[in-house]
């Protein structure tokens, strides 16, 4: 019996990760949003690493972005600002970073809530998202992919005062961002019996 190790299509594999995260938060009532890879240069205070588009087509859209995390506190401005006090929402989709002369993708997961853990009913009580609400979904997730915690590819926080500010929040907005490249969201190599 010899162990043979061969190349896996990690497309493929990555894709099939990806839906179960998509499965599972949904089942958690977390709703899926898509936002535009193109975004102001404004959303980012640092803009050493922005990518520029060379012919934008307009301001709004000059550069590709940093991170998820913008495009997510407007959608959450957006729904506040229309009385829905449930807004809990999860992107996966790329950044963008300046390496040099090369352009570096990285594809993100980012969880975020904000206002009541739980649609509103008489038999609930108003219980506002916190720190730890956001961990637990993030736990969940990792031990249903079979992942380990690692600090340098997780980050947990709220939004300041200065982001509430500059997206129209009146709440603190608690999210996570998950660097799934970084996890090991996809085997490398599968056994072969021959």
């Amino acid at each position: 019996q010899m162990k043979l190790s061969m190349p896996v299509f990690k497309g493929a594999q990555l894709r099939v990760k990806e839906n179960k995260i998509r499965e599972y938060q949904a089942a958690q009532g977390f709703m899926e949003i898509s936002t535009n890879s193109l975004v102001s240069i404004e959303d980012f205070e640092d803009k050493n690493e922005l990518v520029h588009i060379t012919n934008p087509l307009s301001s709004d859209m000059g550069v590709m972005r940093l991170s998820l995390l913008p495009s997510m506190l407007k959608t959450m401005s957006y729904n506040q600002n229309r009385s829905n006090s449930f807004t809990h929402f999860f992107e996966i989709g790329k950044s963008y970073r300046l390496d040099g002369e090369n352009t570096q993708e990285n594809k993100e997961l980012i969880i975020a809530a904000m206002g009541n853990q739980t649609r509103l009913g008489w038999e609930k009580k108003d219980i506002e998202t916190n720190f730890y609400f956001i961990k637990s979904h993030v736990q969940r997730i990792l031990q249903s992919q079979k992942l380990k915690w690692d600090d340098k590819h997780i980050q947990i926080s709220e939004t300041t005062a200065e982001q509430n500010k500059k997206f129209g929040l009146d709440k603190n907005v608690h999210y996570a961002i998950l660097k799934l490249d970084e996890l090991d969201l996809v085997e490398e190599t599968i056994a072969a019996n021959t």
